[in-house]
């Protein structure tokens, strides 16, 4: 498998991710946080998939601003991100406890259009 051949399979598990995000919306009672999950892990595996181009060691990690400060020194058009990666970065793993308070559905169309951010970023630099 090709370095490139890796970062497609990344581009397409951060789109199926998406698209699960956004098929959600249409459930009743929302999963808000199943959402916000659905996005952050498209978010990560885009960012994941310029490292797998690079042929750069891909961490194990759920935090995106992490990702980026790997990425930003020699992509610094990723840098817009930071913020989207800073909202999404909690939904890897906060959420997803019972403990946690539920999230409204502006919280979850703010995550979807972050995700969709972050994945049309890093296909601008994928080419």
């Amino acid at each position: 498998m090709t370095v490139r051949d890796l970062a497609d399979e990344w581009i397409a598990y951060s789109t199926r991710d998406l698209a699960s995000a956004s098929f959600l919306l249409g459930m009743r009672p929302l999963p808000s946080e199943i959402i916000c999950f659905h996005c952050q892990q498209s978010a990560e595996k885009s960012l994941k998939a310029i490292l797998a181009l690079w042929d750069r060691s891909i961490p194990r990690t759920h935090a995106l601003d992490q990702l980026l400060g790997l990425l930003v020194p020699e992509a610094p058009s990723l840098a817009v991100l930071e913020a989207d990666a800073a909202a999404l970065t909690e939904y890897g793993s906060n959420i997803r406890y019972p403990e946690e308070k539920p999230l409204s559905e502006s919280k979850a169309r703010d995550a979807i259009a972050a995700a969709e951010r972050v994945l049309s970023a890093v296909k601008t630099i994928l080419g």
